[in-house]
């Protein structure tokens, strides 16, 4: 089960959220000092949550990748008006959804979605992507994300990742970055409940979660029939 968790945690892109913050559950290696009992460790990333961040602003219909939140949207556009700074991310990343959309094969944009889970801070996550949005063959010194290149083989694909570096860049030097500082301070007690929380219960109550996100997940980027779907996910969350 402490494989499941593991996964899950890069699969739905983050094991829980709280108030736009995600809180994922990574393997704690053997060189990490940890207490007893201790097998992961919890960690918030701002490159991660800058990704859901964005995320929560495109609104995708009934795709299975919507992670459009109408009450987050409103929260950060109130934030950005305190500030007197201009709230137009929504309106930029609607003008380039149907790309997203439409780009429906095997694996595709989604895979966009695990990108910073594989990447260790915000400088080298946009950097990722810049190198992704290139149409050049050479192999990244980092076989994961060279991984991710066969998904992207088509130009539309390369200018929607291109695109979508310069927002979030953006976003991050005029507010997400302060805005996320602010609020890993405001959580701080939130989060340390919380890691309490799933220490003691989490393998009870996650397992239903996990097996859902897993389904969801799979549906969203990989042609399987819905009994193939069914028996991975089942599969997964025994581990």
């Amino acid at each position: 089960m402490k494989r499941a968790l593991l996964l899950f945690a890069g699969i739905s892109l983050c094991c829980a959220a709280i108030d736009g913050l995600s809180i994922r559950l990574v393997d704690a290696a053997p060189e990490q000092e940890k207490s007893a009992g201790q097998d992961f460790i919890f960690k918030t990333e701002v490159h991660v949550d800058l990704l859901l961040h964005a995320l929560a602003h495109m609104d995708l219909g009934d795709d299975d990748a919507n992670l459009y939140s109408e009450g987050y949207v409103g929260t950060i556009l109130k934030e950005k008006q305190a500030l007197d700074l201009k709230a137009d991310l929504k309106d930029r990343l609607d003008a380039m959804k149907e790309v997203f959309i439409s780009d429906t094969g095997m694996g595709g944009l989604r895979m966009i979605d695990f990108l910073p889970f594989y990447i260790t801070d915000y400088k080298d996550f946009i950097g990722e992507l810049n190198w992704l949005a290139t149409d050049s063959e050479d192999h990244h010194k980092n076989p994961r994300i060279d991984s991710f290149k066969r998904y992207i083989t088509r130009q539309e694909q390369r200018e929607f990742i291109k695109a979508l570096s310069g927002i979030l860049d953006e976003e991050y030097r005029t507010f997400y970055r302060d805005y996320w500082k602010r609020e890993q301070e405001r959580l701080a007690d939130v989060r340390r409940q919380f890691e309490g929380f799933v220490r003691t219960n989490g393998e009870k109550l996650f397992s239903p979660v996990i097996r859902k996100e897993l389904e969801k997940m799979f549906r969203a980027t990989f042609e399987f029939s819905d009994k193939s779907v069914a028996a991975i996910a089942d599969y997964i969350t025994k581990l």
